[in-house]
This record gives structure tokens, sequence and C-alpha cells, in this order.
């Protein structure tokens, strides 16, 4: 537990470097909300008020008053909301509701959108993705124009958070949101991270590198992304073998011989016999994603063990899942994640994720394939 305590303070201030680097030039102070227009959740069929509007050409902005037709007999009307001292919008006409905001630029410029508590924002009439868990490492571009900018959040959890800053570089990481893995004393495999990057610029990036350093080892990774938007990127990292309890690696942005952004990471050192993380790159998508494995006390190379698959419950980690079982002398138990701690109930890609970490563990590990059991907590 104090070495998984120190790991994740390390992450912890990655992500704390990632929030606070940026110029914040506006923390929005006031907003128009109002009640829910529509129908959502696990519905046949998605109606909503704002969205016809919008898809038929008829939204405009809206002033205080001013009300939206939802169906017969019923209409909703905007009201004006101050943030808290906090910084924080709360009402309950955030809960699924939506809130307004403008921002007036002098310029044409590229900002950084930090929001959190809404599914989706539209910019300027351009719908990007919202951040609906409140993690509060969803950082996007966004591109200012001239004069006066919209912003329509679609709230969803009664609370809402937005700022704009400066990009601190065209490309940079955020490191609010990455997938690691453990190095494992004495293995010899190819070990791969994860990691968002962001591209404040109006331009297409290609034959990006991303290098991984410890020392004077080092890898090279080649990646892409597109203009005015995000991409979580997987990498290399070189395999240290070290008795210290983590290994800090640097992480760096290059461009055409530019360094454009710079991290660091910290990897566990675990034994083969410790509760560690593996990760690969999936089939599904080509994304880095991870499993967790807790093996068995005192592993005997000479034998073979049942796997117990364990699928965890909704806002728990793999990781997690896999610290909430004693270690078996006659099992490994193999906790795998389906993208996010909510993931997707275990249905369709979740389900998909299960099933290939399920074909990774038999390969990778001394697998009885006869004995293999299936089990979870809650949402698993």
């Amino acid at each position: 537990m104090q070495r998984y305590t120190i790991f994740m303070i390390t992450v912890f201030s990655a992500l704390l470097w990632t929030m606070y680097s940026q110029s914040t030039i506006t923390a929005f102070s006031e907003c128009l909300i109002v009640p829910s227009v529509g129908s959502y959740g696990r519905n046949p069929i998605h109606t909503d008020a704002i969205q016809h509007l919008i898809a038929n050409g008829e939204w405009k902005a809206p002033k205080e008053g001013d009300t939206i037709h939802v169906r017969t007999n019923l209409e909703r009307a905007w009201s004006k909301l101050r943030v808290g001292e906090d910084g924080v919008f709360r009402h309950n006409n955030l809960n699924g509701g939506y809130a307004f905001m403008e921002y007036e630029s002098e310029t044409d410029e590229v900002l950084i959108l930090s929001a959190s508590g809404h599914s989706m924002v539209y910019v300027n009439d351009e719908p990007r993705v919202g951040d609906v868990y409140m993690t509060g490492y969803v950082q996007l571009p966004v591109k200012m124009r001239k004069g006066k900018n919209e912003f329509l959040f679609h709230a969803a959890r009664g609370q809402l958070r937005a700022n704009l800053s400066k990009p601190r570089s065209e490309l940079f990481f955020n490191t609010g949101d990455m997938t690691l893995p453990d190095i494992i004393k004495g293995e010899q495999r190819k070990y791969l991270g994860a990691i968002t990057m962001v591209n404040a610029s109006e331009m297409y990036k290609s034959n990006v590198l991303i290098r991984c350093t410890h020392e004077k080892r080092s890898t090279n990774t080649t990646v892409s992304i597109s203009p005015l938007t995000i991409r979580k990127v997987g990498f290399h990292i070189p395999a240290i073998d070290s008795e210290q309890e983590s290994t800090t690696y640097q992480i760096e942005i290059i461009e055409n011989g530019r360094l454009l952004d710079k991290t660091e990471i910290a990897l566990r050192n675990r034994k083969p016999n410790q509760v560690h993380k593996r990760t690969f790159i999936s089939n599904i998508d080509g994304s880095v994603q991870y499993f967790a494995v807790n093996p068995p006390v005192n592993i005997d190379p000479f034998r073979t063990y049942a796997l117990v698959l364990s699928l965890h419950g909704a806002g728990v980690e793999a990781i997690g899942q896999a610290e909430a079982y004693a270690q078996k002398t006659w099992a490994y138990i193999v906790a795998p994640t389906n993208r996010r701690p909510f993931g997707f109930d275990w249905e369709d890609w979740g389900r998909l994720d299960a099933m290939e970490v399920l074909e990774i563990a038999q390969k990778e590990l001394p697998i009885d394939s006869s004995q293999t059991y299936l089990t979870g907590h809650s949402m698993g």
C-alpha cells in the first residue's frame, strides 16, 4: 500500500502541473441556465428541444427570461446564475439542463477550455466532448474568433466548472489520464504507456516524436494528431531492472528537432509475485489498455494455475479490483478494465475488453485453461 501511495502522489503531482502550468485568462463568473429540455439516458428515442433548434438552424443566443418550447403546454425559461466562491456553478437546473456562457476575444486565437460536469459543449456551434464524471482532466483546444464567442454546455450532475487558458505550447501533454504499466522484475517484455497529447494549433501534426528516457536509455515513438484536438497516444518505455520502489522517466514531445513539452512519470518496480499492472495494444481499436494481476503467493515455475477473471464495479479501477483480494495459492486473479471506471457496464466494448484480457492472460501467464472462473463485484 505504501508503494502504491508513492506512485499515486507522483501521478497527482503531474496532474497538478498540467492544471496550473497554463495561464488562466478567464474563469466564467456568470451564465444563463435552463432546466432539462429533453429525455436522455437509456431511452430508445433521444429528444432535446435545444438540439432540435440547432439541427434546424433556428438556435440563437438566449437572454434572461427567454423561453424554450419543449412540448405541448411545457416551456422552460432561461435564468441567470452566478458562480460560487470556489469557481463552481451549482443549481438543480444543471441536472440535465443547459448553461450558456459568452467570451469576448480581442483577436482570433486558440485557447484551452478546462471544464467538468457536462456531457458535451457546443463551442461556437461546434460540438465538443464533455467531462460527465467530473474527472477534471479534460482540456480542449478551442478556436476563438475576434469578438463574441458562445459556449453552450449540456450539464449533467448539478454543478459545472469552466475556464479558459492560454496553451503553453502548440503541442503539450495532459498528464491527468495516463495508462501506465508496472515494471516486472526479471521479465523480458515490451513496455507500453499512453498519455494524452493536446494539439493547440490549426495544423495537422505528423511525425511527432515521443521520447521516453531514463538516464542513458531511451525509446522513440512516432505519432500524429489532428488540429485543435486531443489524442491519447501510445509510447514505448525502456525496461529498467531496478531494486528501487519506482523508476522515474522523462517524456518529451519533439517536432522537427524542437522540444515542445516534457513531463515525468514514475513507474512501480514489482516482483512477479506482487500485484501489478500490465499494458497491451488492444485489437479492438489499437489503443493501449491495461489489466491488473494478483498472482499466487509463491509461484512455482513448474506448475500451472487456475485463472479467476474478476470484473470491477462502477467507479473502480482494475488495479483496485485486483488488490481487493488476498493472494491465493492456486490461482492468478486477473482484473480487466472496460476503458474507464464506469466504462460500458461490461456490455458491448466492455465485454470485448474482458474477453481480450482473458485471452492475453492465458497466453502470458502459466494458466491451466480448464480451470477458468468468472466473478466480479457490483456492476461486474
